[in-house]
């Protein structure tokens, strides 16, 4: 009984800590694209902070959900769900991270045409970038990234080395 009481506890903890990881990301995501839109400037200065904020909470989540799926005693549909929302989630991740790192460092990227150019660079070119992070985690890569860049590279690396260890896990 008492262990049941420690685990009920450990993840009501986990759900709180969750509730405010993901509190504190939309608010910095909602600051961060509304200077996108208004402040530019305030946007590379903020791209950092945005950065940290969601690897941290992904990495929390991505943590969290291991955790759980390594406690399940069976291994059924849910559980294969649960495991491929990870995945995923680390894709997302990436693509977040790479859009952060397009303000900061656009000459990191090979960019293509889009129809929204009269958006900021951060929105305009965001599914780009989501393309760009599973084209990394899937090995496969993306044209988007600039193999001359040690950014996009240090970025893409990242990225497929957390997705490999995360389904090796």
């Amino acid at each position: 009984h008492q262990r049941e009481h420690h685990n009920l506890h450990r993840a009501l903890q986990r759900r709180r800590w969750l509730e405010f990881g993901w509190l504190i990301a939309a608010g910095m995501e909602l600051v961060w694209q509304l200077s996108l839109v208004l402040a530019p400037p305030l946007a590379v200065q903020l791209s950092v902070l945005h950065i940290v904020v969601w690897l941290t909470l992904m990495l929390y989540v991505l943590w969290a959900l291991m955790n759980a799926l390594a406690e399940e005693p069976l291994f059924n549909g849910p559980l294969l769900m649960g495991a491929a929302a990870g995945y995923l989630l680390i894709g997302f991740t990436g693509g977040i991270m790479l859009n952060s790192l397009l303000v900061l460092d656009p000459a990191a990227f090979h960019l293509a045409p889009n129809s929204h150019q009269q958006l900021p660079v951060g929105i305009a070119h965001a599914p780009q970038m989501l393309g760009a992070s599973f084209g990394s985690l899937t090995t496969l890569g993306s044209s988007a990234l600039n193999p001359e860049s040690l950014t996009s590279l240090s970025a893409s690396v990242g990225i497929t080395i957390v997705g490999q260890l995360y389904v090796a896990i």
